[in-house]
């Protein structure tokens, strides 16, 4: 069986299959991810802000600002 994955126009990922940007109405959404495939930043078109994320060692989320 083969499964083809067919990525959403316009929508761009990294070497590792993680999102790094997506269109939507008002522009493209950004992802940044750390060498552990761990979402960090979304930045949010315009004045929408970044959000920002922390992890432990153990790789759970421990922060989200």
């Amino acid at each position: 069986m083969v499964i083809h994955f067919v990525q959403p126009m316009g929508q761009q990922s990294d070497s590792n299959g993680n999102t790094t940007s997506k269109p939507d109405s008002t522009g493209a959404v950004q992802y940044a991810w750390d060498f552990e495939n761990r979402l960090i930043d979304v930045t949010l078109p315009g004045n929408g802000g970044t959000v920002s994320f922390a992890y432990d060692p153990f790789g759970r989320r421990i922060k989200k600002s």
